[in-house]
């Protein structure tokens, strides 16, 4: 029994382990170890009396350290027959964030006025009696501390780290020097006058060893100030954490400079900070777009109009930003837009000389909606009066938008004037926007380098001609002439067909009862009137649709009683099945399964009672329980 027992315990067991829901053992990871302390004692001087008289610091790493987040602290033990010891006492080396400790950098901790001029002077630490300094320890929040631990056996004199070849060790010699190191804390410039001016982020590929300044990527500065720049103050960043150029050396007051730095080709930031990364000089940050199809190009400040621009002509050199040839501007003020197929298998742009002389078009630029950072340069040569250049959009870098809006623009060589420019919207498919006789119109007669002509309908297929009423293609048949008919012969506007005229000669007379139609020359019918038409016969009347005669509908009393099981059509008068139904709803009676209404309802009782049992079950399951362990135990293998 108490085997039988213990087997249902741990299969309710077994079950109620699958059942109940699993819950993660929340743990707390070990805090991390904390890094290795930058700054380190590399001197110290302690009284006989246990009074310290100073600490040397000295920043052993490659960053900067902020002097307010540090602090020393000082514990003291109790010699032989000492009465009490003296508190620990800390202090921070600053009170707010106004300097830094650079990397290869000492700064001196001063206790009651021993060394004149340290960075940190501490006044009035009283030491009880027998006491002396047992532990000295620089401390930060996200370091070990720094610790040196001394006995009450050891000197009580200057101590100096020991420094070897390749930096100091850990062990602690006599102090031999006649004078404290200490640098000067420091502290970042707050602006600077330098201004980024261009930036070259995707260069040209060059020959090997071309040592051109152009054949890398570059950030050119400008000293917006009349006194020369130490540069090694700043650095140049970008928006990768790990790019960033260092400089040296002094940049004269409005020169320019430029250094190599690696840019992304897909756009990014550029801007100064200091040469600690500690200051960042928002007014020097610039953005640059995408340069992925601008290789050679230089992303530029024009100092004319202060705006940025893309130049094809870089100059990483002390020199101002280009952005021609050197050549005169041409202003190509004698181009026009003549025509533009955007919705079309061969776009293109095409441009003509509006004057009446010879232009130029060397250097004019076609820029669209799509491709407002890129532009398509003509090249040097002379279009005369009228003439049509086209400019196919498939060996250019734009861009023309198709079905939606767009915009052309005619810009002059040094891309600061808009010659003309056109808007479209909604352009049909295989039509192109065309200035005919001065206006500008949707046509589907594409002419490219050819005088523009208005069509507003696509021409029809061979062997078919638009019907000039219906404006639809018809098929052309043998005995028509899409252009002509011929004498004696007209088109029909109906069937778009030529057809005889009839000879006015030799015309027969019409009827009384007809007329000659003037366009065909033929006799017509005329429209018979009821005043004129002979009277229906007993029995019949008049059609008002055809104004023919008819037997009259007879009258329901004369009509034949209809059979059994039919009824009158009232519409027709003629009689017809009773249809089954509703005749006032006017719809069929269709009999319920009875079968299935049963059947449906047998089966909501059944859920019904389902959900009842299981309520009372749930109630009374105490009850129910006793029940059956009265009964298990009742029975012969129950005890």
């Amino acid at each position: 029994m108490r085997l039988l027992k213990y087997a249902v315990s741990v299969l309710i067991a077994t079950l109620m382990l699958f059942v109940a829901p699993a819950y993660s053992i929340e743990t707390s990871p070990p805090s991390p170890l904390l890094p290795q302390s930058p700054l380190i004692i590399t001197a110290y001087s302690v009284g006989q009396d246990g009074v310290p008289h100073y600490i040397e610091i000295y920043n052993n790493s490659s960053t900067v350290q902020s002097v307010a987040e540090w602090s020393v602290a000082l514990e003291w033990g109790a010699r032989t027959g000492a009465s009490s010891v003296t508190p620990v006492f800390s202090t921070q080396l600053a009170s707010n964030n106004s300097g830094f400790i650079t990397p290869g950098g000492y700064t001196i901790v001063s206790f009651n006025d021993v060394v004149p001029g340290a960075h940190v002077q501490v006044s009035g630490i009283a030491v009880e009696s027998l006491n002396y300094v047992s532990k000295l320890s620089l401390q930060h929040a996200n370091y070990r501390p720094y610790d040196r631990v001394m006995t009450a056996s050891m000197t009580q004199t200057p101590m100096r780290l020991n420094r070897g070849a390749s930096g100091y060790v850990t062990t602690y010699g006599a102090e031999d020097r006649e004078t404290l190191w200490m640098t000067e804390w420091y502290a970042a410039p707050e602006t600077t006058p330098l201004r980024v001016v261009e930036m070259l982020p995707n260069s040209d590929v060059c020959q090997p060893f071309d040592a051109s300044a152009a054949c890398a990527d570059y950030v050119k500065l400008y000293n917006n100030s009349d006194t020369a720049i130490d540069l090694s103050t700043v650095r140049i960043r970008t928006g990768t954490a790990s790019t960033m150029a260092a400089l040296e050396g002094l940049l004269p007051g409005r020169a320019y400079v430029s250094a190599p730095i690696n840019l992304t080709n897909s756009g990014g930031w550029v801007w100064l900070e200091d040469s600690y990364g500690i200051v960042r000089y928002e007014s020097t940050m610039v953005a640059y777009g995408d340069s992925a199809s601008k290789r050679g190009q230089a992303w530029s400040l024009d100092s004319s109009t202060a705006q940025w621009r893309w130049t094809a002509y870089p100059t990483p050199y002390d020199t101002p930003n280009q952005f021609t040839d050197g050549s005169p501007v041409n202003e190509c003020s004698a181009l026009r837009l003549s025509e533009i197929a955007a919705n079309t298998n061969r776009q293109f742009i095409e441009v003509y000389n509006a004057s009446a002389e010879p232009a130029s078009v060397r250097g004019c630029q076609l820029q669209t909606n799509r491709s407002q950072e890129v532009s398509y340069v003509f090249d040097d040569r002379m279009v005369q009066p009228g003439e049509f250049v086209v400019v196919e959009i498939a060996h250019t870098s734009l861009t023309l938008t198709k079905t939606t809006s767009g915009t052309v623009y005619l810009i002059s060589s040094d891309g600061q004037s808009e010659v003309d420019a056109r808007s479209y919207e909604n352009m049909s498919e295989n039509t192109s926007l065309a200035l005919v006789d001065g206006v500008w119109r949707t046509t589907f007669a594409i002419t490219p380098g050819q005088v523009n002509h208005y069509q507003e309908y696509p021409a029809c297929a061979e062997g078919y001609v638009r019907n000039p009423t219906t404006k639809r293609c018809n098929k052309i048949t043998a005995s028509t002439s899409p252009v002509d008919c011929g004498p004696g012969r007209y088109r029909s506007a109906e069937t778009g067909r030529c057809r005889n005229i009839a000879s006015a000669t030799s015309q027969v007379p019409c009827r009384a009862d007809q007329y000659r139609n003037p366009e065909t020359n033929r006799c017509r019918n005329l429209t018979s009137t009821s005043s004129t038409l002979t009277p229906c016969k007993p029995g019949q009347e008049r059609n008002p649709a055809t104004n023919r005669c008819r037997a009259m509908a007879t009258s329901a009393s004369s009509l034949k009683p209809c059979a059994a099981g039919q009824e009158r059509n009232p519409a027709t008068n003629r009689c017809r099945k009773v249809a089954s139904g509703d005749a006032q709803a006017g719809f069929k009676v269709v009999d319920t399964d009875e079968v299935k209404d049963r059947a449906a309802s047998w089966l909501a009782l059944a859920g019904v009672s389902v959900l009842a049992l299981g309520y009372a079950a749930w109630e009374w399951r105490r009850e129910v329980y006793g029940a059956l362990v009265k009964v298990f135990d009742a029975l012969p293998f129950g005890k």
